[in-house]
Protein backbone atom coordinates (compact mmCIF):
# COMPACT_ATOMS: atom_id res chain seq x y z
CA UNK A 1 0.00 0.00 0.00
CA UNK A 2 1.50 3.68 -0.72
CA UNK A 3 2.03 5.83 1.68
CA UNK A 4 -0.29 8.55 1.74
CA UNK A 5 2.27 11.15 2.31
CA UNK A 6 3.09 10.10 -1.41
CA UNK A 7 -0.42 12.12 -1.95
CA UNK A 8 0.24 15.65 -0.32
CA UNK A 9 3.39 15.71 -2.06
CA UNK A 10 2.02 16.14 -5.49
CA UNK A 11 0.72 19.61 -4.23
CA UNK A 12 4.90 20.72 -3.43
CA UNK A 13 5.01 20.02 0.17
CA UNK A 14 8.82 19.61 0.36
CA UNK A 15 9.59 19.61 -3.16
CA UNK A 16 13.26 19.63 -2.40
CA UNK A 17 14.45 18.98 -5.46
CA UNK A 18 12.18 20.00 -7.85
CA UNK A 19 11.17 23.86 -8.05
CA UNK A 20 13.86 26.48 -6.64
CA UNK A 21 17.05 28.22 -7.97
CA UNK A 22 16.67 28.92 -11.61
CA UNK A 23 18.49 26.56 -13.99
CA UNK A 24 20.86 26.71 -16.56
CA UNK A 25 22.00 24.84 -19.26
CA UNK A 26 25.43 23.31 -19.94
CA UNK A 27 25.59 23.04 -23.99
CA UNK A 28 27.41 20.49 -25.59
CA UNK A 29 26.62 20.58 -29.16
CA UNK A 30 22.92 19.90 -29.27
CA UNK A 31 22.56 18.43 -25.91
CA UNK A 32 21.33 20.83 -22.72
CA UNK A 33 22.43 19.07 -19.63
CA UNK A 34 21.23 20.78 -16.19
CA UNK A 35 22.96 19.38 -13.64
CA UNK A 36 21.79 19.74 -9.72
CA UNK A 37 22.13 18.22 -6.36
CA UNK A 38 20.68 18.70 -3.12
CA UNK A 39 21.32 17.99 0.43
CA UNK A 40 19.01 17.76 3.59
CA UNK A 41 18.89 17.62 7.19
CA UNK A 42 15.94 16.42 8.72
CA UNK A 43 15.00 14.67 12.15
CA UNK A 44 11.93 11.83 12.08
CA UNK A 45 10.43 10.84 15.55
CA UNK A 46 8.61 7.85 14.03
CA UNK A 47 10.57 5.90 11.38
CA UNK A 48 8.09 2.68 11.64
CA UNK A 49 5.20 4.41 11.50
CA UNK A 50 4.47 2.14 14.83
CA UNK A 51 1.90 2.62 17.69
CA UNK A 52 3.65 1.96 20.63
CA UNK A 53 7.48 1.52 19.63
CA UNK A 54 8.43 5.10 17.81
CA UNK A 55 12.22 5.00 16.17
CA UNK A 56 13.27 8.48 16.05
CA UNK A 57 16.55 10.02 14.37
CA UNK A 58 18.23 12.44 12.53
CA UNK A 59 19.12 12.08 9.26
CA UNK A 60 21.01 13.53 6.31
CA UNK A 61 19.57 13.37 2.70
CA UNK A 62 21.45 13.92 -0.71
CA UNK A 63 20.51 14.17 -4.02
CA UNK A 64 22.66 14.75 -6.91
CA UNK A 65 20.78 14.46 -10.19
CA UNK A 66 21.10 15.53 -14.28
CA UNK A 67 18.82 16.55 -16.93
CA UNK A 68 19.72 16.27 -20.83
CA UNK A 69 17.64 17.88 -23.70
CA UNK A 70 18.09 17.13 -26.96
CA UNK A 71 15.51 19.24 -29.14
CA UNK A 72 14.84 18.94 -33.45
CA UNK A 73 12.71 20.23 -35.55
CA UNK A 74 9.53 17.77 -35.05
CA UNK A 75 11.02 16.13 -31.94
CA UNK A 76 11.96 16.20 -28.34
CA UNK A 77 14.07 13.79 -26.20
CA UNK A 78 14.95 14.59 -22.69
CA UNK A 79 16.89 11.96 -20.05
CA UNK A 80 16.79 12.20 -16.09
CA UNK A 81 18.72 10.29 -13.82
CA UNK A 82 18.75 11.16 -9.74
CA UNK A 83 20.16 9.50 -6.75
CA UNK A 84 18.55 9.90 -3.31
CA UNK A 85 20.75 8.88 -0.54
CA UNK A 86 19.54 8.88 3.04
CA UNK A 87 21.50 8.01 6.29
CA UNK A 88 19.97 7.87 10.03
CA UNK A 89 22.24 8.59 12.67
CA UNK A 90 20.51 6.31 15.44
CA UNK A 91 18.73 4.05 12.74
CA UNK A 92 21.10 2.36 10.05
CA UNK A 93 18.51 -0.38 9.05
CA UNK A 94 16.47 2.61 7.53
CA UNK A 95 19.37 3.83 5.32
CA UNK A 96 18.78 3.85 1.49
CA UNK A 97 19.70 4.44 -1.64
CA UNK A 98 17.69 5.03 -4.81
CA UNK A 99 18.06 5.64 -8.59
CA UNK A 100 15.33 7.38 -10.53
CA UNK A 101 16.06 7.08 -14.49
CA UNK A 102 13.35 8.11 -16.92
CA UNK A 103 13.28 8.91 -20.58
CA UNK A 104 10.60 10.38 -22.76
CA UNK A 105 10.74 11.04 -26.78
CA UNK A 106 8.23 13.32 -28.21
CA UNK A 107 7.36 13.47 -32.03
CA UNK A 108 4.97 15.83 -33.66
CA UNK A 109 5.48 14.71 -37.73
CA UNK A 110 2.14 17.19 -38.36
CA UNK A 111 0.26 19.63 -36.35
CA UNK A 112 -2.61 17.22 -35.69
CA UNK A 113 -0.40 14.49 -34.68
CA UNK A 114 1.22 14.28 -31.64
CA UNK A 115 3.43 10.83 -30.23
CA UNK A 116 5.09 10.21 -27.21
CA UNK A 117 7.06 7.53 -26.14
CA UNK A 118 8.90 7.25 -21.90
CA UNK A 119 10.33 4.72 -20.02
CA UNK A 120 11.15 4.51 -16.44
CA UNK A 121 13.66 2.76 -14.47
CA UNK A 122 13.49 3.43 -10.58
CA UNK A 123 15.49 1.51 -7.78
CA UNK A 124 13.60 2.14 -4.56
CA UNK A 125 12.06 1.41 -1.51
CA UNK A 126 9.47 1.18 0.84
CA UNK A 127 10.61 2.52 4.67
CA UNK A 128 9.64 0.09 7.51
CA UNK A 129 6.41 -0.21 8.43
CA UNK A 130 4.73 0.29 5.36
CA UNK A 131 4.07 -1.90 2.20
CA UNK A 132 4.21 -5.45 2.44
CA UNK A 133 5.15 -5.45 6.51
CA UNK A 134 2.63 -2.79 7.63
CA UNK A 135 3.70 -2.26 11.73
CA UNK A 136 4.76 -5.46 11.67
CA UNK A 137 7.03 -5.93 15.13
CA UNK A 138 8.35 -9.31 14.00
CA UNK A 139 10.01 -8.04 10.50
CA UNK A 140 11.24 -4.66 12.27
CA UNK A 141 14.72 -6.02 12.77
CA UNK A 142 14.99 -6.16 8.85
CA UNK A 143 16.33 -3.79 6.31
CA UNK A 144 13.64 -1.53 4.26
CA UNK A 145 12.07 -3.35 1.39
CA UNK A 146 13.62 -2.40 -1.77
CA UNK A 147 12.14 -2.94 -5.13
CA UNK A 148 12.62 -2.24 -8.88
CA UNK A 149 9.88 -0.57 -10.57
CA UNK A 150 10.32 -0.38 -14.76
CA UNK A 151 7.70 0.70 -17.35
CA UNK A 152 7.09 1.61 -20.61
CA UNK A 153 4.64 4.53 -21.97
CA UNK A 154 2.86 5.24 -25.34
CA UNK A 155 0.37 8.59 -26.01
CA UNK A 156 -1.10 9.00 -29.23
CA UNK A 157 -2.76 12.39 -29.54
CA UNK A 158 -4.85 13.05 -33.03
CA UNK A 159 -6.15 16.61 -33.63
CA UNK A 160 -4.42 19.68 -33.78
CA UNK A 161 -4.19 22.27 -30.84
CA UNK A 162 -6.89 24.76 -30.60
CA UNK A 163 -8.70 22.23 -32.78
CA UNK A 164 -12.44 21.70 -31.69
CA UNK A 165 -11.83 17.79 -31.12
CA UNK A 166 -8.74 16.05 -30.62
CA UNK A 167 -8.56 12.14 -29.52
CA UNK A 168 -5.62 10.42 -27.58
CA UNK A 169 -5.06 6.97 -27.28
CA UNK A 170 -2.60 5.67 -24.44
CA UNK A 171 -0.82 2.38 -22.54
CA UNK A 172 1.10 1.55 -20.01
CA UNK A 173 3.16 -1.54 -19.31
CA UNK A 174 4.83 -1.63 -15.37
CA UNK A 175 6.58 -4.29 -13.48
CA UNK A 176 7.59 -4.24 -9.94
CA UNK A 177 9.95 -6.83 -8.51
CA UNK A 178 11.78 -6.64 -4.80
CA UNK A 179 14.99 -7.44 -4.38
CA UNK A 180 15.69 -8.61 -0.68
CA UNK A 181 13.35 -9.93 2.27
CA UNK A 182 11.88 -12.32 -0.71
CA UNK A 183 10.51 -14.33 2.04
CA UNK A 184 7.50 -11.94 2.48
CA UNK A 185 8.34 -9.34 -0.14
CA UNK A 186 8.15 -12.24 -2.94
CA UNK A 187 4.26 -12.01 -2.17
CA UNK A 188 4.25 -8.28 -3.68
CA UNK A 189 5.93 -9.10 -7.04
CA UNK A 190 3.20 -7.94 -9.85
CA UNK A 191 2.56 -6.35 -13.48
CA UNK A 192 -0.04 -3.76 -14.46
CA UNK A 193 -0.79 -2.94 -17.89
CA UNK A 194 -3.46 -0.07 -18.45
CA UNK A 195 -4.94 0.77 -22.02
CA UNK A 196 -7.14 3.40 -22.72
CA UNK A 197 -8.22 6.70 -24.46
CA UNK A 198 -9.92 9.91 -23.79
CA UNK A 199 -11.61 12.38 -26.37
CA UNK A 200 -11.92 16.32 -25.81
CA UNK A 201 -14.78 18.34 -27.17
CA UNK A 202 -14.08 21.97 -27.52
CA UNK A 203 -17.39 23.67 -26.10
CA UNK A 204 -16.16 26.96 -24.97
CA UNK A 205 -13.52 29.50 -25.91
CA UNK A 206 -12.08 27.85 -22.65
CA UNK A 207 -13.82 24.66 -21.66
CA UNK A 208 -13.48 21.32 -23.36
CA UNK A 209 -15.60 18.06 -22.57
CA UNK A 210 -14.00 14.91 -21.70
CA UNK A 211 -15.12 11.05 -22.05
CA UNK A 212 -11.87 9.05 -20.96
CA UNK A 213 -12.20 5.08 -20.74
CA UNK A 214 -9.45 2.67 -19.48
CA UNK A 215 -8.72 -0.69 -18.66
CA UNK A 216 -5.91 -1.99 -15.83
CA UNK A 217 -5.29 -5.97 -15.96
CA UNK A 218 -2.62 -6.92 -12.85
CA UNK A 219 -1.35 -10.16 -12.23
CA UNK A 220 0.82 -11.18 -9.51
CA UNK A 221 3.55 -14.22 -9.44
CA UNK A 222 2.73 -16.00 -6.34
CA UNK A 223 -0.65 -14.70 -5.14
CA UNK A 224 -5.01 -14.94 -6.29
CA UNK A 225 -5.04 -11.28 -6.48
CA UNK A 226 -4.82 -10.71 -10.32
CA UNK A 227 -7.83 -8.41 -11.33
CA UNK A 228 -9.35 -6.03 -14.58
CA UNK A 229 -9.92 -2.89 -13.46
CA UNK A 230 -12.41 -0.54 -15.55
CA UNK A 231 -12.69 2.89 -15.58
CA UNK A 232 -15.39 5.20 -17.59
CA UNK A 233 -15.36 8.66 -16.62
CA UNK A 234 -16.42 12.13 -18.50
CA UNK A 235 -15.50 15.57 -17.57
CA UNK A 236 -14.11 19.26 -18.16
CA UNK A 237 -11.12 20.86 -18.93
CA UNK A 238 -10.73 24.39 -17.97
CA UNK A 239 -8.11 26.40 -19.30
CA UNK A 240 -8.28 30.08 -17.44
CA UNK A 241 -4.83 30.88 -17.43
CA UNK A 242 -3.01 32.87 -16.06
CA UNK A 243 -5.95 32.80 -13.14
CA UNK A 244 -7.59 29.48 -12.97
CA UNK A 245 -7.28 25.96 -14.86
CA UNK A 246 -9.17 22.35 -13.58
CA UNK A 247 -9.67 19.35 -14.95
CA UNK A 248 -12.18 17.27 -13.52
CA UNK A 249 -13.28 13.30 -14.17
CA UNK A 250 -16.56 12.02 -12.49
CA UNK A 251 -17.60 8.36 -13.79
CA UNK A 252 -17.58 4.44 -12.59
CA UNK A 253 -14.72 2.24 -11.53
CA UNK A 254 -15.14 -1.47 -11.41
CA UNK A 255 -12.46 -3.95 -10.33
CA UNK A 256 -13.16 -7.95 -11.16
CA UNK A 257 -10.75 -10.44 -9.43
CA UNK A 258 -9.91 -13.50 -11.57
CA UNK A 259 -10.27 -15.56 -8.27
CA UNK A 260 -13.72 -16.68 -6.76
CA UNK A 261 -12.45 -16.03 -3.73
CA UNK A 262 -11.69 -12.64 -4.05
CA UNK A 263 -13.60 -9.43 -3.61
CA UNK A 264 -14.76 -7.55 -6.28
CA UNK A 265 -15.69 -3.55 -6.48
CA UNK A 266 -17.82 -1.54 -8.30
CA UNK A 267 -18.76 2.36 -7.63
CA UNK A 268 -18.15 5.92 -8.30
CA UNK A 269 -14.98 7.75 -9.44
CA UNK A 270 -13.61 11.33 -9.37
CA UNK A 271 -10.33 13.27 -9.66
CA UNK A 272 -9.96 16.06 -9.96
CA UNK A 273 -7.02 18.99 -9.76
CA UNK A 274 -7.61 22.96 -9.65
CA UNK A 275 -5.53 26.18 -9.33
CA UNK A 276 -6.48 29.26 -8.45
CA UNK A 277 -4.02 32.69 -8.77
CA UNK A 278 -6.28 35.62 -7.44
CA UNK A 279 -3.14 37.62 -7.50
CA UNK A 280 0.34 36.88 -9.31
CA UNK A 281 1.93 35.30 -6.80
CA UNK A 282 -0.43 33.34 -4.91
CA UNK A 283 -1.66 30.07 -5.96
CA UNK A 284 -4.34 28.08 -4.50
CA UNK A 285 -4.26 24.37 -5.05
CA UNK A 286 -6.97 21.43 -4.59
CA UNK A 287 -6.51 17.86 -5.50
CA UNK A 288 -9.32 14.99 -5.13
CA UNK A 289 -9.56 11.56 -5.99
CA UNK A 290 -11.55 8.66 -5.40
CA UNK A 291 -9.76 5.32 -6.83
CA UNK A 292 -8.35 1.80 -5.79
CA UNK A 293 -4.69 0.92 -5.09
CA UNK A 294 -3.13 -2.55 -4.31
CA UNK A 295 -3.03 -3.86 -0.48
CA UNK A 296 -1.46 -6.60 1.16
CA UNK A 297 -1.87 -8.51 4.24
CA UNK A 298 -5.33 -9.30 5.05
CA UNK A 299 -6.43 -6.94 2.00
CA UNK A 300 -6.88 -7.36 -1.86
CA UNK A 301 -7.47 -4.44 -2.08
CA UNK A 302 -8.15 -0.83 -0.91
CA UNK A 303 -10.47 2.13 -1.69
CA UNK A 304 -8.75 5.54 -0.94
CA UNK A 305 -10.81 8.87 -0.69
CA UNK A 306 -8.85 11.60 -0.26
CA UNK A 307 -8.45 15.34 -0.81
CA UNK A 308 -5.65 17.83 -0.68
CA UNK A 309 -5.62 21.55 -0.44
CA UNK A 310 -2.17 23.81 -0.84
CA UNK A 311 -1.82 27.90 -0.57
CA UNK A 312 1.69 28.66 -2.37
CA UNK A 313 2.80 32.32 -1.76
CA UNK A 314 6.25 34.19 -3.63
CA UNK A 315 6.49 37.37 -1.14
CA UNK A 316 8.61 38.63 -3.61
CA UNK A 317 11.95 37.79 -5.63
CA UNK A 318 13.66 35.27 -2.91
CA UNK A 319 10.85 34.41 -0.01
CA UNK A 320 8.00 31.67 -1.09
CA UNK A 321 5.85 30.15 1.58
CA UNK A 322 3.31 26.77 0.80
CA UNK A 323 0.72 25.55 3.70
CA UNK A 324 -0.66 22.14 3.09
CA UNK A 325 -3.55 20.04 4.20
CA UNK A 326 -4.42 16.94 3.39
CA UNK A 327 -7.07 14.02 4.84
CA UNK A 328 -7.66 10.39 3.14
CA UNK A 329 -10.03 7.21 3.71
CA UNK A 330 -8.96 4.16 3.23
CA UNK A 331 -11.54 1.22 3.38
CA UNK A 332 -8.88 -2.18 3.05
CA UNK A 333 -11.17 -5.10 1.69
CA UNK A 334 -12.28 -7.38 2.51
CA UNK A 335 -10.52 -6.60 5.72
CA UNK A 336 -13.31 -4.58 7.42
CA UNK A 337 -10.12 -2.15 8.17
CA UNK A 338 -11.09 1.42 8.10
CA UNK A 339 -8.59 4.03 8.54
CA UNK A 340 -8.39 7.85 8.43
CA UNK A 341 -5.48 9.69 7.78
CA UNK A 342 -4.51 13.62 8.03
CA UNK A 343 -1.90 15.40 7.36
CA UNK A 344 -0.62 18.84 7.30
CA UNK A 345 2.58 21.11 6.78
CA UNK A 346 4.42 24.18 6.20
CA UNK A 347 7.45 24.89 4.28
CA UNK A 348 9.61 27.80 3.78
CA UNK A 349 11.87 28.64 0.84
CA UNK A 350 14.48 31.56 0.09
CA UNK A 351 16.62 31.87 -3.24
CA UNK A 352 19.90 33.39 -1.20
CA UNK A 353 21.73 33.56 -5.35
CA UNK A 354 20.22 32.80 -8.60
CA UNK A 355 22.02 29.07 -8.08
CA UNK A 356 21.40 28.27 -4.63
CA UNK A 357 17.81 27.44 -2.68
CA UNK A 358 17.71 26.87 1.38
CA UNK A 359 14.23 25.92 2.76
CA UNK A 360 13.29 24.72 6.09
CA UNK A 361 9.99 22.81 6.57
CA UNK A 362 7.40 20.91 9.21
CA UNK A 363 5.00 17.88 8.19
CA UNK A 364 2.66 15.94 10.86
CA UNK A 365 0.82 12.65 9.52
CA UNK A 366 -1.60 11.28 12.16
CA UNK A 367 -3.67 7.88 11.15
CA UNK A 368 -6.87 6.69 13.18
CA UNK A 369 -8.07 3.22 12.20
CA UNK A 370 -10.96 1.03 13.64
CA UNK A 371 -7.83 -1.60 14.33
CA UNK A 372 -6.16 0.88 16.90
CA UNK A 373 -2.70 -1.67 15.75
CA UNK A 374 -2.39 0.77 12.95
CA UNK A 375 -2.98 4.19 14.65
CA UNK A 376 0.33 6.16 14.23
CA UNK A 377 1.62 9.92 14.75
CA UNK A 378 4.67 10.74 12.69
CA UNK A 379 6.42 14.40 12.88
CA UNK A 380 9.31 15.81 10.60
CA UNK A 381 11.24 18.74 10.20
CA UNK A 382 13.86 19.31 7.34
CA UNK A 383 16.38 21.89 6.75
CA UNK A 384 17.08 21.41 2.97
CA UNK A 385 19.58 23.42 0.38
CA UNK A 386 19.36 23.53 -3.53
CA UNK A 387 22.48 24.12 -5.97
CA UNK A 388 22.41 24.19 -9.68
CA UNK A 389 24.34 26.28 -12.37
Amino acid sequence: MRHFSLFIMTLGLFALFQAGAQEQAINIGRIQLYPTFGAALGYDDNLALSRSNPISSRYRLLEPGIRADLNGQNHQFRAQYRISDASFSDSARDDFTDQFLDLSWRYTPTIRSDLTLSARWHESHDRRGEGLRENFINTLDRDVDEFRDTGLGLRYTHGAPGARGRLALFADAGDKRYDNNRDFTAAGDYDSFRYGGEFGWRVGARTTAILQASQTDINYDLSDRDAEQRQLAVGVLWDGAPQSDARILLGRLSRSPDSADQPDFSGAFWEAAVNWRPVERSTFSLVTNRSTDEAFGNASFLVRERIALGWRHQWHGRLSTALDVAFADESLRPSGREDDIVQYGVSVDYTFRRWLLLGAGLRHVERDSNNTFFDYSRNEILLSAQLSL
